[in-house]
């Protein structure tokens, strides 16, 4: 799974020590929505509620500089050229055989930032305030350093609402649960 970003200030989260094993979405909970949220969605896509069973799925960031808000884009493509290498090593090491993004927009820019391309289906969109907003979408992507890979987009997941249960949860489960640990 690749969010944006660490949110928040130091006010407002802990430290959760993935060196030694310690899990964003497990031990780190309490942080905030994103990620009681982003385990929610991950036990439904495996359908289990054990905490263990999402401890083998890694979760990054497109950049990993923490931010209350969303940076300019001239800052976070800067934050993205920062951490590229870094996630190029990642990715190559882990070989996700898939890619699940928080937020719609995180698919393009990772590609274009990683030197790559994204393919993406139809949305599937949703209610965001009084716009829509993409609540779903296919991709295939494509990294010069990696094979060629599905991911999927998702609403970001600080806003898990009743729609994105009702219409995202069971397209989530038919497309990722096949590559669920």
């Amino acid at each position: 799974m690749i969010n944006a970003n660490p949110g928040g200030t130091p006010d407002n989260y802990s430290t959760v020590d993935v060196m030694n094993g310690a899990h964003e979405y497990i031990e780190g909970r309490a942080s905030g929505p994103t990620t009681a949220n982003g385990a929610k969605i991950l036990h439904h896509i495996i359908g289990s509620e054990d905490p263990e069973t999402i401890r083998g799925i890694q979760v990054l960031n497109r950049f990993f500089r923490r931010s209350p808000m969303r940076p300019s884009a001239s800052r976070e493509a800067q934050y993205m050229e920062e951490a590229r290498p870094f996630l190029e090593e990642l990715i190559t090491y882990i070989q996700p055989e898939v890619m699940l993004f928080g937020g719609d927009a995180g698919v393009d820019l990772f590609a274009k930032a990683h030197g790559g391309s994204a393919e993406g289906d139809s949305p599937v969109m949703g209610p965001n305030g009084p716009y829509e907003a993409v609540y779903f979408r296919q991709y295939e992507l494509h990294l010069p350093y990696y094979r060629s890979i599905p991911a999927y987009s998702i609403y970001h997941p600080s806003k898990l609402n009743s729609v994105f249960r009702e219409r995202v949860f069971p397209l989530l489960r038919t497309h990722l649960g096949s590559h669920a640990p």
